[in-house]
């Protein structure tokens, strides 16, 4: 979109936004891209015949500049000089989104037809360095300061000396760098000497919004439980009421309350997170638009999503898997990596070898499906920590080994008192050889007289 020197820009109002609860396809969080500018820039340099020679300033921030006020100077560093030979202090101020004019006073009508400040002393030729600053600190700058380049920077159309040089539409930030090496064909489109007819006005292709950090960041593990989620954007925007969404494993769709913004907002759930629960925060990019008026676009181009998991809590009888859900009703486990579950020991088979290692535990309540079994494997090396009826939480990671479900990696053991667990009845013959899979690690009993054929695993 062209910026003219006279457009006005809107400055939105951020609204309170809630929650949405819909759940939406998991994707990848898009990464950051260019910003909206936030400081005045360079837009077009002319290097004319005789005095036809002007700057052009662009602002691309959401506010007004006010050039006095922020002791904004341009100055000319002439024939490989390291010190400034003119300085030039601006004055008035930049409307958003417009264009700031600088010329040489004995120029050509036509640049003097859209210049804002006028100075009548000697200006630069094309192996001379220019500089825009804020007060003494560097925001842009063309040529390199303390080098003569000979005749000019460059080649061609798109070189300092008798040139007009428009900054390119993605450039959104000037040069702060005045020492280091320029070649102005990175960030500069070329014309013929004393091409005047772009000067007054800009082109800038507008980034979208995009969610450059979280706190917690995606994938961060250990969330305390009254955390809130920080959403940080790249550049100010506004947010519909719908535009976040907090979904947990357990505990469901969270409400939250947004407050915060332009830029940064805080979510705050409702309700606290549950241990050992998995979370993901959706930003929804059609619901999140910019404050600019650069058009197009306006809105993030795609969804954004960040996923974390809350701290595993040893303390009895708070928020934990059940045994049953871990296990699942397949060959296999049904949950696996981290987590925190509560049962019973039935058997304890700690010490070292040729000891198991470990202990089962068993839900003395049970989940109610026949599929699924209640029990688990705790390993846990060469400790000795429980005894049978004990009642525990165990905090680890569920997995797979050699065709057993078990928690390994084990984290803590607590002592929640103790229990007591039925055995369950099991009757042979079973119907196939995967039939004893619900049972895995269950208390059992078997009212048939059984025969032992062989016993080298048994231990």
């Amino acid at each position: 979109m062209q910026q003219h020197r006279h457009l006005r820009r809107r400055v939105a109002a951020v609204c309170a936004v809630g929650l949405g609860v819909g759940l939406v396809p998991f994707v990848a969080a898009p990464t950051a891209q260019a910003a909206t500018p936030t400081e005045l820039f360079i837009s077009e340099y002319i290097e004319g015949s005789s005095n036809n020679k002007a700057l052009e300033l662009y602002n691309g921030t959401a506010g007004a500049i006010d050039l006095s006020a922020g002791g904004y100077n341009v100055q000319m560093f002439f024939n490989g000089s390291a010190s400034a030979g003119l300085t030039i202090n601006l004055t008035g101020s930049v409307a958003p989104g417009d264009v700031y004019v600088l010329a040489q006073s004995a120029a050509a009508a036509a640049i003097l037809a859209e210049a804002d400040q006028t100075n009548g002393s000697g200006w630069f030729n094309g192996d001379d360095a220019v500089v825009l600053r804020k007060g003494t600190t560097v925001i842009d700058s063309l040529g390199q300061v303390g080098v003569d380049p000979g005749t000019e920077w460059g080649t061609g159309l798109t070189s300092t000396a008798d040139n007009t040089l428009r900054r390119q539409s993605s450039v959104t930030a000037g040069d702060a760098n005045a020492t280091n090496a320029f070649d102005p064909s990175l960030e500069w489109n070329g014309f013929a000497q004393d091409t005047f007819d772009g000067l007054g006005r800009h082109t800038v292709e507008d980034a979208p919004p995009a969610v450059v950090s979280t706190e917690p960041a995606d994938g961060a593990s250990g969330v305390a439980e009254d955390d809130n989620v920080t959403v940080t954007f790249s550049e100010p925007v506004d947010v519909t009421g719908t535009a976040f969404e907090l979904r947990c494993s357990l505990s469901g769709a969270k409400s939250v309350t947004v407050t915060g913004g332009p830029t940064t907002f805080v979510l705050d759930p409702d309700a606290d997170l549950v241990p050992n629960e998995s979370c993901r925060v959706t930003i929804r990019g059609g619901e999140v638009s910019d404050q600019d008026d650069l058009d197009p676009p306006d809105t993030m181009t795609a969804d954004a999503v960040v996923s974390f998991a809350s701290s595993l809590s040893t303390s009895c009888d708070a928020t934990y898997t059940p045994i049953g859900a871990i296990q699942g009703s397949g060959s296999a486990a049904d949950h696996t990596g981290p987590v925190v579950t509560e049962g019973v020991v039935v058997g304890d088979h700690e010490g070292p070898s040729p000891a198991l290692r470990g202990f089962y535990i068993q839900d003395p309540v049970g989940d109610g499906d026949p599929q699924t079994s209640d029990a688990i494997f705790v390993f846990n090396g060469n400790d000795d920590d429980v005894s049978n009826g004990d009642r525990v939480r165990v905090v680890g990671t569920a997995e797979e080994f050699q065709d057993q479900t078990q928690i390994s990696s084990t984290t803590s053991i607590t002592p929640c008192g103790t229990g007591t667990v039925e055995p369950t009845a099991i009757s042979f013959p079973v119907q196939n050889p995967t039939f004893l899979e619900r049972y895995e690690g269950m208390l059992v009993s078997v009212p048939e007289t059984m025969t032992v054929t062989e016993h080298f695993q048994l231990g």
